[in-house]
């Protein structure tokens, strides 16, 4: 290897290039890895976006279950009501089982009376 005294004096316009093109050199490079950065940074933000994306169709999936649940409570709900109101119908019917009943034998007692009035001989 040389030394440095081997190189030729370069001129101050000759000096000037060089730094000109030093400096371009190093701009270039300098935007390149601010390319590459942001490519990186995008690349970070897309997967975040996607991950987002992803956890909001599963909230969106739950939502819907729990809109499904909420619908099947409904109906239960509605089922439990119509079964209260045959239940009171049943004991309606009963009731109107148990007067019928009674009227019934209300009836035969009548009829009985009768009977055993008709069966007397009036007193003289």
């Amino acid at each position: 290897m040389g030394s440095v005294q081997d190189l030729p004096d370069l001129g101050p316009e000759q000096e000037a290039e060089i730094k000109a093109e030093v400096e371009e050199e190093l701009q270039l490079k300098l935007e390149e890895l601010t390319v590459e950065a942001a490519s990186e940074e995008a690349a970070v933000t897309a997967e975040e976006t996607a991950e987002t994306a992803e956890t909001a169709m599963e909230t969106a999936e739950t939502a819907e279950t729990v809109m499904e649940a909420a619908e099947t409570a409904g109906t239960a709900m509605e089922a439990a009501e119509t079964a209260g109101t045959v239940m009171e119908a049943a004991a309606t019917a009963e009731t109107v089982m148990e007067a019928a009943e009674m009227d019934g034998t209300a009836m035969e007692a009548a009829a009985t009376a009768a009977e055993t009035a008709g069966d007397r001989e009036p007193e003289a």
